[in-house]
């Protein structure tokens, strides 16, 4: 139990440190940054529905097919996602059929894509 929250909360630091960093949302802007994704962007709003509506695995799955290095806006969206999941509670994770571990590698994945896993490994 202690892991597990500690590994959320990493998790969490991980997404908000790498977001400030690269995109310069602070943690005071973070609603204001998800707001205009929700707004400019149409991925995130599906993906942010298909998690209301339970379907977790297919929404990644729509996420890797988008993801590509050229296209870094991607790497933004995919990292609201994963914290998005990261707020869950673990039944609703299990409930769509879904991990705590996998939202954690799936951070890791996505930063790989992006030539950025070295950042992950500093919370490791």
């Amino acid at each position: 139990m202690l892991r597990d929250d500690f590994d959320l909360r990493l998790t969490n630091e991980l997404i908000e440190t790498y977001l400030k960093i690269a995109y310069g949302i602070k943690p005071g802007c973070w609603l204001d940054a998800e707001k205009g994704l929700l707004q400019e962007n149409t991925l995130y709003p599906k993906l942010k529905q298909m998690i209301n509506d339970g379907n977790i695995n297919d929404a990644e799955d729509i996420l890797y097919e988008y993801a590509n290095p050229i296209n870094p806006d991607i790497l933004k969206v995919g990292l609201f996602f994963y914290y998005d999941l990261n707020r869950m509670a673990d039944a609703e994770l299990e409930a769509a059929d879904f991990t705590r571990d996998e939202v954690k590698e799936g951070v890791q994945e996505l930063l790989k894509i992006y030539d950025q896993e070295n950042f992950g490994t500093i919370f490791r």
